[in-house]
């Protein structure tokens, strides 16, 4: 691994830990903030809506694999859950588990 890469200048952002950080927001009641984030990644998609393994945080593109089936796992479980916390239960408990 070069240097550049242990500074961040070669890697990007890990598309599922973007929709994990969205899933504790949710968890921890930070139900507008958890919208705000998820409106900010669904920004990433490409014209169909898929993702990559990661998005580069300096330009936006993706890097890694593309398209990645475990962001889309990502996707799928943060939409349900946001969806939940913003319709049937405010309070954000009884949210569904990863894995």
């Amino acid at each position: 691994m070069s240097s550049a890469a242990l500074d961040g200048e070669d890697e990007g952002t890990f598309t599922l830990l973007s929709f994990w950080l969205i899933g504790n927001l949710i968890v921890t009641g930070q139900i507008e903030k958890a919208e705000e984030r998820f409106k900010q990644i669904r920004e990433h998609a490409n014209h169909v809506g898929l993702f990559s393994e990661m998005i580069d945080p300096r330009t936006g593109g993706f890097l890694g694999n593309f398209p990645q089936a475990y962001s889309h796992v990502g996707l799928i479980h943060t939409a349900l859950n946001l969806n939940r916390a913003l319709t049937e239960n405010p309070g954000g408990a009884n949210l569904m588990a990863a894995g």
